[in-house]
Order: structure tokens, then sequence, then C-alpha cells
């Protein structure tokens, strides 16, 4: 799932998907004068940049989300999806059996 962070003056407002795109332009929106901000929702959840994936996945899977916002602090590095961080995962994984 593709998706952005949409920001304000005041910090992080929320996400745009593709979908959300897909669903305004099918309900009459005018690309060329909607605003992100008219079609953002709220963004599911927010991680840290510091929590390992497996925890990540945990959570999504907790809350039935195939898309988090990631956090460094306070400032929006981007998004990750289920499918980046299974990615994740796997990669530890592989590293781990290869450590021995």
């Amino acid at each position: 799932m593709s998706a952005v962070v949409v920001e304000s003056d005041t910090g992080t407002v929320g996400l745009v998907t593709a979908k959300d795109i897909i669903e305004a332009l099918a309900w009459g929106a005018d690309p060329d004068i909607v605003w992100a901000g008219e079609i953002v929702r709220p963004a599911p959840r927010m991680v840290s940049c510091e929590q390992l994936p497996t925890k990540i996945g945990e959570e999504m899977a907790a809350y039935d989300l195939e898309i988090v916002a990631v956090m460094d602090e306070d400032n929006p590095l981007g998004v990750a999806s289920a499918l980046d961080v299974l990615g994740a995962v796997v990669r530890s994984v592989r590293e781990e059996r290869a450590r021995g």
C-alpha cells in the first residue's frame, strides 16, 4: 500500500493512501482543486524508528493495520506497510541464522 504522511504547521495530520486518492476521484474530486488535507485520514498508528520490526509487526497484527507512520522522536520519517515490516523481520531472522 502506498501512502504519504501529511504535515501541517501544527505537526503530523495523518496519511493519504493511493486508495484515498482513487476513492476521492471516483466521487468526483477535481485533482486541480482538492488538497491532501481534504482527503487525509488520521494515521492509524505511529511507531518509533527505534522499535524492532517484530514489535511493530505485533502491534500491526493486534490492531489489524496495513500501514503505520514511522516517527523519529516527533518527526515523521515516512510510512511502513505490513510487507515492509515482514521484509525487515525476514532479513533479521536470516541475519540471526547466519551468525549461528
